[in-house]
C-alpha cells in the first residue's frame, strides 16, 4: 500500500502568511479556496502526477488572472504600479 502524501506549506512564506490573513475576511473564502487548490495542484505538477480535473485546474488559473488583472488595472490609474514591482533592467553580459 502506498504511503499517504503529505503536502508541506512554509507558514513564513509571504503567500502563506497573506492568506491566512485574509482567512477571516468576508467574502474572502471563495478567492482563498482557488488558490488553495492552485497550490495544492502546482505541488502534484511538479511531482509529475496529472491532475484530476484540469478543466477547474484551468479555471481557477483564469480566475486568479482576471482578479490579478483588475487588480493591475486599478494600480495603473492611480499611477502605484512603479512602486508595486521592482525591477533590474541590467543587460546581463554588460
Amino acid at each position: 500500500m502506498p504511503s499517504k502524501r503529505i503536502l508541506e506549506l512554509n507558514p513564513k512564506h509571504p503567500l502563506i502568511v497573506k492568506m491566512a490573513g485574509r482567512a477571516n475576511v468576508s467574502g474572502a473564502s471563495d478567492a482563498l479556496k482557488d488558490v488553495a487548490w492552485l497550490l495544492l495542484d502546482q505541488a502534484r505538477l511538479i511531482d509529475g502526477e496529472t491532475l484530476a480535473d484540469p478543466t477547474a485546474f484551468g479555471k481557477r488559473i483564469s480566475s486568479v488572472l482576471a482578479a490579478l488583472y483588475e487588480w493591475l488595472l486599478l494600480a495603473w490609474s492611480i499611477g502605484s504600479v512603479g512602486r508595486l514591482f521592482s525591477f533590474n533592467h541590467r543587460v546581463i553580459g554588460s
